[in-house]
């Protein structure tokens, strides 16, 4: 998304607990983060993108499409407004495709899938039809989607649970931690970035993302660069394993 983020990242992988990451390919500083994955040896996937968070600093489809765009040219601040721009489920697959294959040029073949802004749940109407296009653009590339799930009963493929840290503290983090007791692997995910006046330019604070540019992110690079949370997460029965590892 922005150097700050990219910097963030590599120091939460390289000298804290994050064990995988994703590339935002339409963003703007992509190939900063190819070159600092490839420089650190990351495990890297793809967090297909079809919407565009901030009203200062923002990014549109690699495809061009019209569709796919605001009236400013960007991706609309939620995916699920595309249904008024009148993208169809081709163009949709189109642009996810170019994403995914941008990734392979540029980097290699990414460890999985995820989604920006999209989630996985099945919630009905036009979001439905979007994740029924991200289900079959992993499915054609072979790739595993993080977030998908039954489409009857709603629970995910591949964990057997999921959340957002983002703005927990570190006793939350490990209070949710506890309450997961079945046997097998957990999906945990934040954000990461370094301090920057680049986190606060993102946004105008009266934007309703404007927590999410700067706030919660440093929080999550606290939790990710806290000496002793690797031992105490240790202690609650985990091991802490990149998301390709989790999938086998």
């Amino acid at each position: 998304m922005c150097h700050a983020v990219n910097a963030g990242i590599v120091e939460a992988m390289t000298k804290g607990l994050a064990a995988s990451t994703n590339f935002l390919a339409p963003a703007p500083w992509f190939h900063e983060a190819v070159a600092l994955a490839k420089e650190h040896r990351l495990e890297v996937g793809v967090h297909l993108c079809l919407g565009s968070d901030w009203d200062r600093m923002g990014w549109g489809p690699l495809t061009g499409n019209p569709r796919l765009m605001g009236p400013d040219g960007r991706f609309p601040q939620r995916p699920e407004s595309l249904e008024q721009t009148g993208a169809t489920e081709a163009d949709v697959y189109e642009e996810l495709a170019a994403q995914i294959r941008l990734v392979q040029r540029s980097y290699g073949e990414p460890t999985h899938v995820e989604t920006h802004m999209l989630g996985g749940a099945w919630r009905g109407g036009f979001a439905d039809r979007l994740q029924g296009v991200v289900v079959k653009v992993a499915q054609d590339f072979k790739l595993a989607y993080t977030y998908e799930r039954d489409r009857v009963t709603n629970r995910l493929k591949h964990f057997a649970g999921e959340d957002c840290h983002s703005g927990w503290s570190r006793e939350s983090f490990l209070k949710k931690l506890a309450a997961w007791t079945e046997p097998g692997a957990y999906h945990l995910f934040g954000h990461a970035a370094v301090a920057s006046p680049e986190l606060e330019a993102l946004c105008s604070p009266g934007h309703p993302a404007f927590k999410w540019a700067a706030e919660l992110r440093l929080m999550d690079q606290a939790l990710y660069l806290d000496a002793g949370l690797r031992k105490d997460i240790e202690n609650l029965g985990f091991t802490l394993v990149p998301v390709k590892e989790a999938l086998r």
